[in-house]
């Protein structure tokens, strides 16, 4: 068994939006390993069951503008808010550990798997007025919340005492 524990105090600028502020929060990773191989070799495999709850927030502020809800034109002015995000998703995954010394203390571990992942968002306000589509957009490559496939990979650095 192992869980990873990681607190979220950054945001990649190529993956989102200049109006969106830093994110902060904290990421949670439960997992149970079966390990095959033998102990005496330099690597051995694993398949697991990896849990994951993502808890983060940041400041955003709605696009603004004159639209038209199928009536009248409305005028938005941009409101700023904080948005709340939480995922929670399972994995299978398959991976390995490589034992980079003699002594198998310091290792690196490669993994990748598939599952699902919900994913909920909270905190955008309700503009009175203003159209379903405007209240929903979320840009064009941003998935709605709900639930999707989760892919999973990464590489761990590690040391054994």
């Amino acid at each position: 068994m192992a869980v990873d524990a990681t607190a979220i105090m950054y945001t990649l600028p190529e993956v989102y939006s200049a109006d969106e502020s830093n994110h902060s929060g904290y990421r949670i990773q439960p997992q149970i390993k079966y390990y095959f191989g033998g102990r005496r070799r330099s690597f051995r495999g694993y398949i697991s069951l990896m849990g994951m709850y993502k808890d983060v927030h940041y400041d955003k502020t709605t696009s603004g503008g004159q639209y038209y809800n199928g009536t009248e034109y409305v005028t938005i002015d941009p409101m700023p808010y904080t948005e709340h995000k939480k995922i929670i998703a399972g994995s299978f995954n398959i991976g390995m550990q490589k034992f980079l010394d003699e002594e198998r203390h310091i290792f690196i571990e490669p993994y990748g798997g598939v599952g699902l992942r919900h994913k909920e968002r909270t905190g955008k306000p309700h503009i009175e007025g203003a159209s379903d589509g405007y209240n929903d957009d979320d840009g064009a490559f941003e998935l709605k919340d709900g639930m999707y496939p989760h892919l999973t990979w990464g590489l761990k650095f590690g040391v054994r005492f």
